[in-house]
């Protein structure tokens, strides 16, 4: 992949004079570079980093060709370090692969079913382990069948776990639709379970589905800890988690701190409580934040945003705009739309992506604010995702998008513009108009 590197002032002028002739707003002008806003914003903005190519040709789409030339002149064209063959040989990354090839030979992963080994930018984050355990049945050839796969953050709590002598497992299966990142045993029967993530946010409606499957299987009262490691995008979940009698832990150090007394069943009730108080001390602090951001955000739409409005007027549906609901813990959402159906309210969620990564967050996220609007007010929701990745009919798995749309009581997920009409109308009356 290739980026241009250019004098800084001259970088800066170019992103600067886009933006205002196109009058966008940071937020919107980084949705249409596909960057992140702060990154944008303070990197790229001060020539802290080079333009990739397509950063580069959208930038200057509506220059002159000598002009476009002028500036190719004036930068440099170089090679992004990160996708480079020579660094992907010489990383750690490759030899944890080189090191599996060289001790089960070459066919090793088509032989555990895998076509290969995927190397992303991401999976620096990643240690590659074989170990010797008996739930590690996972198809693919017998003999190597205990294959896991080791974040950083998975990798700390595990020491964590070996320095307060607890018996656990990695990655193991209490039934065949879900698995845990560690399941805890006291004489050969499990006693709890964690998740572990990096934010909540994205986990969220899958952790409350298998706490659900704990419910029926264990017991309201069996211990399920999730532990992130970041408090970003956290806002109130923590309150909905611990309200479903979901443990988050913020931390390693809170986590040692508390650990012990959540698998204690006689000290777990008065440590809810504490977490509890502490939860809604931190939020309360937040809420005028929350509130005014939710305001500021209200008075902001984009153009899919847009689009979906006037449809919504040609369907005679009366949308309302963009409106700002507040949860139960005092945090505040804003729903891109409202109409109303026979005196139901009706919130629209709007969204659009170009990955199946991006897609695959964006279900995530319409489940997490279906849940938790539908908690927050007496509404239904409609999902409506303009769908880019060409990767919507292509799940092996459908269940983010099955788990997404049960929070969800009308969905539409579509990449064409034109039949948006026709796809509300099935979705409210099961029919086309």
């Amino acid at each position: 992949m290739k980026r241009i590197k250019l004098p800084k002032e001259i970088q800066k002028s170019l992103i600067e004079h886009y933006k205002n002739k196109k009058s966008l707003s940071w937020k919107e002008l980084s949705r249409e570079l596909n960057i992140g806003e702060s990154t944008l914003r303070s990197s790229y903005r001060n020539g802290r980093l080079s333009l990739k190519m397509y950063i580069f040709d959208k930038l200057t789409a509506e220059l002159s060709k000598d002009k476009k030339q002028e500036l190719l002149r004036q930068g440099r064209i170089i090679k992004d370090r990160r996708y480079s063959k020579s660094n992907f040989k010489n990383s750690n990354r490759n030899k944890a692969v080189d090191t599996l090839y060289k001790k089960y030979g070459n066919n090793f992963f088509s032989k555990i079913g895998l076509k290969g080994a995927k190397i992303t930018n991401k999976m620096w984050t990643l240690e590659r382990r074989i170990k010797q355990s008996s739930n590690g049945k996972k198809g693919g050839n017998k003999k190597v069948k205990n294959i896991e796969y080791f974040t950083e953050q998975e990798r700390e709590v595990a020491n964590q776990n070996t320095e307060l002598e607890l018996n656990f497992k990695t990655n193991y299966f209490l039934s065949k639709d879900y698995n845990f990142d560690f399941v805890y045993f006291y004489k050969n029967k499990p006693i709890a379970v964690e998740e572990t993530t990096i934010n909540a946010f994205r986990g969220f409606t899958d952790f409350l589905e298998k706490r659900n499957f704990l419910d029926k299987k264990y017991g309201k009262d069996f211990p399920f800890i999730v532990t992130v490691r970041s408090k970003k995008r956290l806002k109130d979940l923590a309150a909905f988690l611990l309200e479903n009698n979901i443990f988050i832990l913020t931390n390693l150090q809170q986590r040692r701190k508390y650990f012990l007394d959540i698998l204690n069943k006689n000290t777990v009730k008065k440590l809810k409580e504490k977490l509890f108080s502490d939860v809604r001390k931190e939020l309360k602090i937040k809420s005028e934040i929350s509130k005014t951001q939710a305001y500021k955000e209200k008075g902001l739409i984009n153009d899919y945003e847009q689009f979906v409005n006037s449809i919504l007027f040609k369907l005679g549906l009366s949308p309302l705009g963009k409106e700002v609901f507040k949860s139960p813990f005092g945090f505040y959402y804003v729903s891109d739309n409202l109409f109303r159906i026979n005196n139901t309210d009706i919130a629209v969620l709007v969204s659009y992506c170009n990955s199946r990564g991006s897609l695959l967050y964006q279900l995530y996220k319409h489940a997490t604010y279906a849940y938790i609007l539908k908690r927050s007010s007496n509404v239904k929701i409609m999902s409506i995702i303009f769908d880019y990745s060409s990767t919507a009919t292509a799940f092996s798995n459908n269940k983010p998008k099955n788990l997404c749309f049960k929070y969800s009581d009308y969905y539409v997920v579509t990449f064409k513009k034109d039949n948006l009409a026709d796809e509300i109308n099935k979705a409210i009356y099961g029919r086309v108009a």
